[in-house]
């Protein structure tokens, strides 16, 4: 399911907060959550549930709670029942609002990881995308896009398959209007063509749409540029890697790899003198 940090992440992006409930507040459960102290975050989400006081927001704590529960050490069937119990509440309260749309796909999630070692995997990839056909603007809508090219990416046995199912899959880029999840989606499709159709050209294709969409930390910026370049000279666009390989040294003058850096661009010069 969602970590505990990635799920107060995830309620802070669709709700901010609601302030001061009965002894606490939403944000507050979270953060229990987020520090690993989850028996106690459902402690506190019981309290705030029994707040009679702020009845509207109630799907958000019910949306939180069950959250928590998937997450509470020892897992158990009952509190799996409990949080899908929960999930729901939320989705039949408004199925169409961000809250509505989430607890629907963390109902498909709860399907995929906590019903059995063996889940049914295209049918979960079929619900995810359905998800998403019915609310493509929604985060968790292309959030459920996301996860739907993340099961289909490793469907098909041979390489017509292969192929004809990365033929729809990149049908779906354009649907990708939130710049992080757009990221994620060009990530998945490069290493997908890497590994699935060993083609680099696509591969490259793909890490360059990445390029440039979403701020990322300095050692994942490194890691990326370096992609890139080694991608650009494995399809022969030796001026395309070239650049790279500057570019990372600028950037990265004192990082461990800037020395092998350095003597591939010095061979690069002397191929195309």
């Amino acid at each position: 399911m969602l970590g505990h940090a990635a799920a107060f992440i995830a309620w802070l992006a669709l709700f901010g907060s609601v302030g001061q409930l009965a002894g606490g507040s939403i944000k507050e459960a979270y953060e229990l959550s987020a520090r690993g102290l989850t028996k106690e975050s459902e402690q506190e989400w019981r309290r705030l549930g029994a707040d009679e006081r702020n009845p509207a927001a109630l799907r958000e704590i019910h949306f939180g709670r069950a959250g928590n529960l998937l997450n509470v050490q020892p897992r158990t069937p009952a509190n799996i029942d409990r949080a899908a119990e929960l999930y729901r509440g939320v989705v039949k309260g408004d199925p169409d609002d961000e809250i509505g749309v989430a607890g629907a796909y963390f109902l498909i999630r709860i399907e995929q990881f906590h019903r059995g070692p063996t889940p049914d995997l295209e049918r979960i990839a079929a619900e995810f995308l359905a998800l998403h056909t019915g609310h493509p603007k929604r985060y968790f809508g292309q959030f459920a896009l996301l996860k739907h090219v993340t099961l289909r990416l490793w469907a098909g046995t041979t390489t017509a398959q292969r192929q004809g199912e990365f033929s729809r899959l990149e049908t779906y880029a354009k649907d990708f209007t939130r710049s992080e999840l757009a990221v994620i989606y060009h990530f998945l499709m490069s290493d997908g063509y890497l590994i699935q159709l060993s083609d680099p050209v696509a591969a490259l294709r793909h890490q360059r749409a990445r390029d440039g969409r979403l701020m990322v930390k300095e050692d994942t910026s490194a890691d990326l540029i370096l992609k890139t370049a080694e991608l650009s000279r494995e399809t022969g666009d030796l001026a395309e890697t070239a650049a790279h390989y500057r570019e990372f040294l600028r950037r990265f003058p004192t990082n461990a790899r800037a020395w092998l850096v350095r003597q591939r661009l010095n061979e690069l010069v002397v191929i195309n003198k």
